[in-house]
């Protein structure tokens, strides 16, 4: 059986594809080491998608060619939406792993994608009750990556902490893929005036 790793082996979430490789590895050899699954052993084929949605997407066509059972991988949730959508009309599974984002399931979702990981408003749902208890009254400024995860992410933790008001909760958008220092240190200069 053969199953298709979609993940970052270079780009901005490098790091965190390298854990999904080394993750992916270690659970087949232990399947396959107790006789696989149904008597049949696994085996994994990956591509490198550098956190691009472009790339993910003639990934899951390449491994579909290849004949993979299902996909999996992510990091990025624009990476792991675009694929996924790829895979459901190639006819496979897809398996998003680390897409945080609410609309990899919720507008995004469909019965090809399911993933292993909490969302952006599960998070926010947790820090906003630690934030509302420990830091009442405070004001926010808000630095969102700008894309679906960072996107979500803001308006979870706006909505868990009553700080909807972009007037008085400010915030600034930096670029992804690729922000820079300069661009963290405009936006910390800007969260101080």
């Amino acid at each position: 059986i053969t199953l298709g790793l979609n993940y970052p082996r270079t780009g901005s979430y490098k790091e965190e594809g390298l854990a999904q490789m080394r993750g992916a590895l270690l659970a087949i050899d232990e399947i396959n080491q107790g006789g696989g699954v149904l008597g049949r052993p696994l085996q994994l084929i990956s591509r490198n998608t550098a956190s691009r949605p472009d790339k993910a997407i003639a990934n899951v066509d390449k491994m579909a060619d290849e004949g993979v059972a299902m996909l999996f991988g992510g990091v990025s949730s624009a990476v792991a939406i675009a694929a996924s959508k790829r895979a459901k009309e190639r006819g496979l599974l897809y398996f998003g792993t680390l897409t945080y984002s609410n609309d990899t399931t919720g507008k995004d979702g469909h019965r090809y994608m399911f993933r292993e990981c909490n969302n952006a408003w599960m998070s926010a749902r947790v820090l906003g009750q630690y934030l509302n208890e420990n830091m009442p009254g405070k004001t926010y400024f808000y630095i969102t990556s700008d894309y679906t995860w960072g996107h979500t992410s803001e308006s979870s933790l706006r909505q868990a902490t009553g700080t909807v008001d972009t007037s008085k909760h400010q915030g600034v958008r930096t670029a992804f893929p690729g922000a820079r220092l300069s661009d963290y240190r405009a936006a910390l200069e800007k969260a101080a005036n």
